[in-house]
């Protein structure tokens, strides 16, 4: 059994894939939004807000020592594993679903070897009107 995210991640993180846009200010940056502490209990590690802000935002999890950059697209079109989005819409829905992360994260430990998972996202910014 798989879930769907895994067997499409290739393409979602792909189609997703702005780092290369000729715009810096559009380009999708990649980063760690949460990640479980030495006790296994998740912190988040965004404190910057981003209110003002207008974009698409994909949360996905990834193996808790794996980095969360630009290089994780290609990560994801060469190993296929671990990698799974588990949301994808407007930035100003994203505080809900990262809160759902940290209180379901220990549930998530059967697809990580035992081990809970981070919450990675990837960010591009869009005018308002666009997104």
């Amino acid at each position: 059994e798989r879930l769907l995210s895994e067997q499409s991640v290739e393409f979602i993180l792909g189609f997703l894939d702005k780092t290369a846009d000729n715009s810096p200010r559009y380009r999708t940056s990649v980063f760690d939004v949460s990640a479980p502490n030495a006790a296994g209990k998740p912190i988040r590690l965004i404190e910057e807000s981003l209110d003002g802000e207008s974009g698409l935002v994909c949360l996905f999890l990834a193996p808790h020592r794996s980095p969360c950059n630009r290089l994780t697209f290609e990560d994801a079109r060469e190993e296929k594993e671990g990698l799974y989005p588990v949301f994808i819409g407007h930035l100003m829905n994203v505080s809900a679903q990262i809160g759902k992360y940290e209180a379901d994260s220990e549930n998530l430990k059967a697809l990580y070897n035992g081990k809970i998972p981070k919450l990675c996202a990837t960010l591009t910014l869009m005018k308002e009107k666009t997104s």
